[in-house]
């Protein structure tokens, strides 16, 4: 997830005037997602999906009891993931398989970097950090892929999911 610079937590605690004043260091914990984590499949005349498992991101968190110490979680989806979005839009554009997963690959980097942002170096359970990555994916699939879904409680979907991955830079090229 990118983040830049490092910030203070702000949180109410046991610090300075109320305010818990850990330095949270917002480098890049996780790489964002390759393109290549989504193998987009024909299941009707103009619709596509894709399943992916193992998706995860890290995230600094604090714990929510004294000593209130900084850590770094990863955040794991155990459960597939399937996206799905039509193949071709209404204005007669064909959306790819591979344009389509460098499309999943933005909208899902996107979801954890809100998540991050909502959450990074908050004393939060990590249970509710995964419930709102999920509703993040959904929300934000829908507004990357219009007409678009993301499903996080995937069970019916066409062919077996592939292995999250991520990359270095960037989504990769899928097109």
């Amino acid at each position: 997830v990118h983040t830049k610079g490092t910030r203070t937590s702000g949180k109410t605690g046991d610090c300075i005037n109320g305010k818990m004043l850990i330095t949270i260091n917002e480098e890049e914990l996780t790489s964002p997602p390759s393109c290549e984590s989504f193998n987009f499949k024909k299941v009707s005349s103009n619709w596509q999906e894709s399943a992916v498992i193992g998706i995860y991101f890290k995230i600094a968190l604090i714990s929510p009891t004294p000593p209130y110490l900084k850590y770094d979680k990863t955040i794991t989806l155990k459960q597939a993931v399937s996206f799905g979005a039509p193949r071709i839009d209404r204005l007669g554009n064909e959306a790819t398989a591979g344009i389509m997963a460098e499309v999943s690959a933005g909208a899902l980097h996107s979801a954890m970097k809100e998540t991050a942002n909502q959450f990074g170096g908050t004393k939060t359970h990590p249970s509710v950090v995964e419930e709102a990555f999920k509703s993040n994916i959904r929300k934000n699939y829908s507004l990357f892929v219009p007409g678009g879904r993301a499903n996080t409680n995937a069970v019916n979907f066409s062919g077996s999911p592939t292995v999250y991955s991520a990359q270095t830079r960037g989504y990769g090229s899928c097109k």
